[in-house]
């Protein structure tokens, strides 16, 4: 994970998995009643955003770029780990299996620049290729999707990544209604930002001294630089940890639950934003269950 004294704020997600989002307008207000605990969980699953997703959505890019342009990129390592996520702060596990089963990016084979300095080595024309084939032609088709307020978010409808985002949600319009839900939610969210972020940087101290007590030092919330500086780049994409690499991420895990890590994220944000879920509790049950699905679908692609 990282974090800054002053923490990213993030209200755009990347690319790869969403495109063409911006902020929306309008503004969130803060009710005294507190939300909903499945609405809280729910926001909560959505905006963490499984890395299993952004794995397999690489992996389709990957495979559908070979077959339609004889091209051989590496993946995009880069992109894994560039989720829509609602802090500053990467890997930020939901249990210590999960943490245990995904381990860090920076331990993956291949630098994360492998991609960009592939991309650099091709001829102007093989370029081309490649973009094409990955997002489609610039004056392609595009899908577009409408929020409630009439904020419009849209995405080619062609090329490798726009196959990629279908076949893991099932369609390219549901990846566009997670995106639109999860902005909102965002700048529902935003007034609290300053005071989340206080007490995130709080934490520190408490954090580093769990983990020294384990065995680890580290700077902030950074164990995926400490876990490339101990172990370097030794995993596939979709391989297990090894057995040291496990270690420090349940250790990780288990000082982010000492410091109530997660519980501080999520309340700070829900109380920027009580009234957006408490209106928005059926839309983000039911998107909830089509992350799972999609979820499932990515680690199959991984397994394979």
């Amino acid at each position: 994970m990282d974090i800054s004294p002053t923490l990213k704020k993030v209200f755009q997600v990347p690319f790869v998995l969403f495109t063409a989002v911006g902020v929306l307008s309008g503004c969130g207000t803060n009710s005294a009643a507190p939300p909903n605990e499945k609405s809280l969980r729910a926001v909560s699953a959505l905006t963490e955003f499984p890395m299993e997703i952004s794995m397999a959505n690489e992996i389709l890019i990957q495979e559908c770029v070979r077959k339609e342009t004889g091209l051989n990129p590496p993946l995009n390592v880069s992109e894994i780990n560039k989720r829509p996520l609602t802090h500053g702060i990467s890997n930020v596990f939901s249990s210590e299996a999960e943490a245990k089963r995904l381990g860090y990016v920076t331990t993956f084979l291949g630098e994360p620049d492998a991609f960009e300095l592939w991309v650099k080595s091709l001829s102007s024309q093989d370029q081309q290729k490649y973009w094409t084939a990955s997002s489609g032609p610039a004056d392609g088709p595009e899908v577009e999707v409408a929020g409630s307020n009439g904020q419009v978010v849209s995405m080619p409808k062609t090329g490798c990544n726009a196959r990629a985002i279908a076949h893991l949600y099932g369609s390219l319009e549901s990846n566009l209604s997670l995106t639109l839900l999860i902005n909102e939610y965002l700048l529902a969210a935003k007034d609290a930002s300053s005071n989340r972020d206080a007490q995130l940087v709080s934490l520190v101290p408490n954090f580093e001294k769990c983990m020294k007590d384990r065995g680890y030092r580290v700077t902030g919330f950074g164990v995926q630089n400490l876990a490339a500086e101990m172990l370097g780049t030794y995993k596939k994409l979709g391989e297990t940890p090894n057995a040291e690499e496990q270690k420090l991420a349940a250790a990780d895990f288990n000082c982010q639950e000492e410091v109530d890590m997660r519980g501080i994220i999520n309340r700070s944000f829900a109380q920027g934003a009580n009234d957006w879920l408490q209106s928005n509790e059926g839309k983000l049950l039911a998107m909830q269950e089509e992350l799972n699905e999609t979820k499932e679908r990515a680690i199959k692609i991984i397994n394979e």
